[in-house]
Parts: C-alpha cells; structure tokens; sequence
C-alpha cells in the first residue's frame, strides 16, 4: 500500500487525472503545492474496528505534514472516499464559512480500480482528553462549531428515523436470532422515536463522528480555531442533536480522564443519567430553539441507536454486492455480536434505558 500511494502522489504531480469519469480531476498547480517531491509519505492504518480506509500523510523536508491520502482499505469499497469528497465539497458550497476548518479536497482519482482522495492537511493539534481538561474553552469552541453547521431542510421525526435508522434497525433485525436480548433494544427504541413521529425538526449537515481523534484545535483562549477531519459518515440531511451527542459525550470522558468501556460508561451516567445531570442540560439548550424541549431525550436516543448500528453499515455496506465485490468475509453471527459488546451500543443501552426502565439492559 505504501508504493501504491507512493506512486499515486508522484502521478498527480505529474498530471494524473484518473481512471474513472466520475472522478474529481486535480488543480495540476495546487496538487504540485501539496505533494513535495522527492515523494515522502507516513502510512497510517486506524487501529479502530470500523475503520474502513488507509491514511497516508505526505511531509516536507521539514518533516511537517502537507497532504492526506485516503483510500479503502478493500479496493471495491471506494464509494464512501467519493462520497466524503462529494460531502465536504457540498458543505463549503452550503457554508463558506467553515471552509477554513474542514480538508480541502484538491482531488478523488482512481488508479487500479482504486479510489484516492487528497486533501490539504489542517492545521491543529489533536483535542485530546489532556487538552481538553487543561482548556476547556476548547470544548466550548467545539460545540460552538457543531451549532454552526448548515441547516439543510426539515422534516417530522417520523421521516427522519424512517431515513437514518430504520433500514438498519431491519437489517440488524434479521441477522438476530430469535431469542438475542436486542430485539428487545430494538423495539423500546422505536417506541421511544414514537414521541418523535409528529414533530417538525430540523435536518442538519452531520458530521457523524465528532471525536478524537477527528477534532484539531489551534491558538488559545479567546482565539481557539477548530477543524475537523473524516467525513466519511457525512449526511446531509441528517438528524439535530447527533454530532452534539457524540461531542458531549467525549467531553465527558475526557473531563473524567475515562478510558476503556467501563470507566467510559460510568462517565456517561454520570452526565447523562437523569435531565438534571449536566450533559443532558447542555444536550437539550444546545439544540436550536425550534426543537420542543420534550424532544430532547428521545433525539439522544436516535443519536446512540444510529451510532451502534452503524458498524453494521460500515463492516458489511449493502452495496457492496451490488457493486459486483467479493463478499465480505464477515458472518451475521460474528457483526451480532461485534456490535453487542461495542462501546456505542453500551451507550444506546444505557441512554434508552433512562427512557423505559431497565428491562433493555
């Protein structure tokens, strides 16, 4: 993989365009800006089980990164680098605002059958659990920043979960067997979106993930830049109160310094139990003033369900055979219960239990 992407970077320099017409073909001048020859790249592979793409940073002679590559770790699963680049292009055109702390996409070509997306590398340090505690204006600059993103549409709580979760609820459903203790997860969830059904909100531009190590964070105090990166689980149309949700969760565990599952899940329960503990009231005065105040918990809920069982879309996309590849050599058995035992769903447990009881448990 390291040749590979090796070459492609001394390709685009020399004026490689792709392979394939849906390709985003390269500014030849912004791309000899990005990539310093001699060709120098650090390959990076995320370490995370959904992780579906390979990283590589091009670097200077100075040893500071430049460029990044990304491109799937399984040739045929090249739609979502398409879609990522499609995503970020579609939200500088939406907010022109934010073009300075999201990637600049400055090409998607393919080589081999191979998607690659470039982008020019942003500045900033990784918001970790450390800098997030020695400052927490950062956190708030963070938050600030979610509630900036586009407003794209609205739609009834019914459309919403219909769109965004109720195709992989159906898919997971299948894949269960009769007796697993999810189907009852499944079901308390949808009764929970039930109160959601009627209710007109919002549809925003998501992020889908806005965690580490996905937030960059530069200057200090009053003066703190926020970026992103990987957007790979961008929605256009997506659901108000996700990336809120996702956000204020690390900030818990971070300000709880919690690592693994359960120091994490204490953490949660401890901002989120109960509407008076302090990461359910920022949750519901975070979200925009049209959203019923009643909506809150039940939007938290979405906002857990749709992060558990996204594994399933990113372990085994249904399109993957319908875009002629191999099959993936993963049995329903196996995501079942990769799934069960992932973070995420630990946190959909516990959020949906505070709604119902605890029989989901």
């Amino acid at each position: 993989m390291t040749s590979f992407l090796e070459g492609i970077g001394a390709a685009l320099v020399a004026g490689f365009a792709g392979e394939d017409p849906r390709d985003l073909r390269p500014d030849p001048a912004r791309v000899a800006a990005a990539i310093p020859l001699p060709v120098t790249l650090v390959h990076l592979t995320p370490g995370f089980v959904e992780s579906r793409h390979v990283l590589a940073f091009y670097v200077d002679r100075r040893a500071r990164v430049v460029s990044v590559a990304k491109t799937p770790r399984r040739s045929w699963d090249g739609d979502t680098v398409r879609r990522e680049a499609a995503s970020l292009r579609r939200l500088v055109e939406l907010a022109p605002q934010l073009r300075e702390s999201v990637p600049d996409v400055l090409a998607c070509v393919t080589a081999d059958a191979r998607p690659v997306m470039l982008q020019v590398a942003l500045d900033g340090a990784p918001l970790t659990h450390a800098r997030l505690r020695r400052d927490l204006r950062s956190a708030d600059a963070v938050q600030e920043w979610i509630s900036t993103l586009p407003v794209t549409g609205s739609s009834t709580g019914a459309a919403v979960v219909d769109e965004l979760l109720e195709p992989t609820l159906r898919r997971l459903e299948a894949m269960l067997p009769r007796d697993h203790d999810l189907r009852d997860v499944v079901r308390a969830t949808r009764e929970v979106l039930s109160r959601l059904a009627d209710v007109e909100l919002p549809r925003v531009f998501e992020h889908g993930d806005p965690s580490h190590p996905n937030l960059l964070v530069a200057g200090r105090r009053s003066a703190v830049r926020v970026g992103i990166v990987d957007w790979e689980l961008a929605v256009e149309q997506g659901a108000v109160g996700h990336d809120l949700a996702q956000f204020l969760a690390f900030r818990a565990f971070a300000l709880a310094g919690a690592h693994g599952l359960r120091a994490e899940s204490e953490a949660f329960e401890t901002h989120f139990r109960d509407a008076g503990s302090p990461g359910r009231q920022r949750f519901a005065a975070g979200l925009p003033d049209s959203v019923p105040p009643d909506a809150a918990a039940p939007l938290f809920v979405l906002a857990w369900a749709r992060a558990a069982v996204r594994i399933l879309d990113r372990l085994a996309p249904e399109d993957a055979e319908t875009a002629g590849s191999p099959a993936v050599p993963l049995p329903s058995d196996h995501l079942v219960e990769l799934l069960s035992v992932s973070r995420n769903a630990v946190l959909w447990r516990a959020a949906l239990s505070w709604e119902t009881g605890p029989t989901v448990r």
